[in-house]
């Protein structure tokens, strides 16, 4: 359907406005800003924690150092499987990779 369709409808010979749907809050996690999460800003600190490199981790993972690196800097995105992958090899949770906690402490910006 098109915008404009939605916007106003004709009923009786009146156009009425339709109010806009306003959106669903769900229980538990305060929903999170996709453009605040950019790569994986935990790698870093895991990759330390363990003693590790990022070319060490590339190498258990047989990809290459550049993507590593890419995400790391929040260059990149990886996919949920490689996600999944590198906190196995880390043995840590995705949450910590994603930054996930830190995220929801930061105050989200009001809805206009």
């Amino acid at each position: 359907m098109h915008k404009a369709a939605r916007s106003r409808r004709y009923v009786g010979g009146v156009t009425e406005s339709i109010p806009p749907i306003p959106p669903v809050r769900r229980r538990g996690r305060r929903p999170v800003d996709p453009s605040a999460l950019r790569g994986l800003p935990g790698l870093k600190r895991a990759i330390a924690s363990r003693g590790w490199t990022q070319s060490e981790l590339a190498r258990m993972l047989s990809i290459d150092v550049a993507a590593v690196n890419a995400w790391a800097n929040g260059k990149r995105d990886p996919g949920a499987s490689t996600v999944r992958d590198i906190a196995a090899v880390l043995r840590t949770t995705a949450d910590n990779l994603l930054a996930v906690n830190a995220a929801l402490a930061t105050p989200a910006a009001p809805a206009a």
